[in-house]
């Protein structure tokens, strides 16, 4: 297999290759990918190179460009990385723990909202509790 530089021109809907070739694309919406498919491989030079079936499927994510964009400040500035991966990375992690997972258990955006808001809840208490002990916080609770 060799590599491909992709462009995707915004608006576009054609791909282009280095081969030069510009594919139509196929929205799969379950995956959010671009799915380009030709009929120009049976004639291409390249083939040989790329693949032995009739045709090639590329997909590309509809967020790969942002993807690209993010790693390329993430290299110019790697303290901000840092800085970020210490403040702001912990709290999802123990969001991400307190949910059991990646998925919520509910469906809708209330009740996926009300999911998300007893959890940021939880570790609000959480954090509180550590911070200042459960008997200060109690006592704070009973003053208010």
């Amino acid at each position: 297999m060799f590599a491909i530089s992709v462009q995707i021109r915004p608006g576009a809907r054609y791909l282009s290759l280095s081969a030069g070739r510009a594919r139509k694309y196929k929205t799969d919406q379950g995956k959010q990918t671009y799915q380009y498919k030709t009929n120009a491989c049976p004639n291409c030079p390249l083939r040989p190179n790329c693949t032995d079936s009739k045709f090639r499927s590329i997909a590309r994510s509809f967020h790969a460009d942002a993807a690209e964009r993010m790693n390329a400040r993430a290299k110019l500035h790697p303290d901000m990385v840092r800085r970020r991966k210490a403040i702001a990375e912990h709290p999802f992690a123990s969001l991400k723990y307190l949910l059991g997972g990646p998925k919520l258990l509910v469906r809708g955006i209330e009740k996926a909202s009300a999911e998300i808001s007893l959890v940021v809840l939880a570790h609000n208490m959480k954090r509180c509790i550590n911070i200042m002990s459960a008997n200060k916080m109690i006592a704070a609770w009973r003053t208010t």
